[in-house]
């Protein structure tokens, strides 16, 4: 058996040796299509790959880097899949610049090195008396609208802790522990994240909906104790801030850089064309890691199809429930989908997670970490001729996250014979 199956899908009970048609490893960076090993995801016959804009990559320690414009963003962490996105800041970089309001502190300019690597990061330093210190920008938004709002911070002198808010317009304050990376509270009608980074760097950020079209305001705060509110400052006290991030959406992707003016970071979309999948028998198995749930929405990991988004199998996050989820279309109608009996795929959780789809004669299994679907007799398939990694129907539905690696064999495993 191919060690990669044995990464991939289990139970292992195939039946003979697959070919491996495709494997992707991303997180190794090793591709193989029909027993050929390739060093690069771009030289690969049959693969395209785009995004119109530059953007950021993280590895498996959280260290930054940025990939220019139509490189894929592959990492140790596999590789980034986002849909396209709108940081709403000025300036996104620059504390000191005037398109931030400074109250109760300084900020001191390129004073750390930021997570990307580069002198940027900027001290935000308390002043003396009362203080609150903080910077804060505003943007305008849409009624009714999901929007996230986050920085990376990192500490810098004394032991203060630190807060977000967000007024859209209705204010939402989170704060957050880094000495225990968690968030101590959050207002009622919003959501908040911490995640550590390499360098003693955390990313946190708050969600909530607007209430109203009109000014938002996003506002990163230095404060005492647990509480948000002023304290007598002692002109010392600091905190690293870099690479805040105002965007229209239920979660946060990754850093947008910006400068005079909002920034747009485009979606990333990676596809074989003329696969020529087998309709017999094959395996599709897909690893992901999920950074977030993505606000409850659809999050693929890979699919088949011919070319359209009407005839195709799948296999993604689902929505609303987070569970594992598979299927198949044919000319736009779902003739099968693991969501008929959703109780029986486990509810995915942020991290890695693998699923996969088998089909043998008539008969199809969708597996998910290990947990099967009931085998469903279902002769009817698709011509099945392009493969989508990290999304499904069509250019919709991206992981938001990372694909660690994509798989396609040409015999059923799993269990599943013919």
């Amino acid at each position: 058996m191919h060690p990669a199956l044995r990464l991939l899908v289990a139970p292992l009970k195939g039946v003979g040796d697959p070919t491996l048609l495709w494997d992707l490893d991303f997180t190794a960076q090793a591709y193989l299509y029909n027993r050929q090993r390739y060093a690069s995801v771009t030289d690969l016959p049959l693969t395209t790959f785009t995004r119109a804009s530059t953007g950021y990559g993280a590895t498996a320690a959280g260290a930054l880097t940025s990939f220019a414009s139509g490189v894929p963003r592959i990492t140790d962490a596999g590789l980034t899949v986002e849909a396209a996105a709108t940081n709403l800041l000025l300036r996104s970089q620059e504390f000191d610049n005037a398109a931030w309001t400074k109250a109760g502190g300084t900020i001191a300019a390129n004073a750390a090195v930021a997570p990307d690597g580069s002198t940027t990061a900027d001290a935000l330093i308390e002043g003396t008396g009362t203080v609150g210190p903080t910077v804060y920008q505003a943007v305008t938004v849409a009624n009714a609208t999901p929007y996230t709002g986050s920085c990376f911070v990192k500490r810098g002198a004394g032991s203060r802790n630190f807060s977000l808010r967000m007024e859209a317009p209705t204010a939402k304050i989170a704060v957050f522990d880094f000495d225990a990376v968690s968030v101590v509270s959050v207002t009622a009608g919003a959501t908040a994240t911490i995640t550590a980074l390499a360098g003693g760097w955390f990313r946190v950020s708050i969600t909530t909906t607007s209430t109203s079209a009109g000014t938002a305001y996003l506002q990163p705060q230095m404060i005492s104790g647990t509480t948000y509110a002023t304290y007598t400052g002692d002109g010392v006290s600091s905190f690293y801030l870099w690479g805040a991030q105002l965007e229209a959406g239920s979660f946060t992707s990754s850093d947008i850089p910006t400068t005079t003016a909002a920034a747009t970071r485009a979606a990333d979309q990676i596809t074989v064309s003329s696969v020529a999948v087998p309709l017999t028998n094959f395996t599709l198995c897909a690893e992901v890691a999920l950074d977030s749930l993505a606000g409850g929405g659809y999050q693929g990991a890979a699919a088949l199809d011919d070319g359209t988004s009407a005839n195709q199998v799948y296999v993604f996050k689902t929505a609303g429930n987070s569970r594992a989820r598979g299927g198949v279309d044919i000319a736009s109608a779902t003739v099968f989908d693991t969501a008929s009996s959703p109780s029986t795929l486990p509810v995915l959780a942020v991290g890695v997670s693998k699923l996969s789809f088998i089909r043998a004669g008539g008969s199809v299994r969708v597996e998910a970490n290990g947990i099967l679907y009931p085998d469903t007799t279902h002769a009817a398939l698709p011509a099945l001729s392009r493969l989508n990694v990290g999304r499904f129907n069509g250019n919709s539905f991206p992981t938001n996250g990372y694909v660690r690696r994509i798989t396609l064999m040409d015999r059923a495993v799993g269990g599943l014979t013919a």
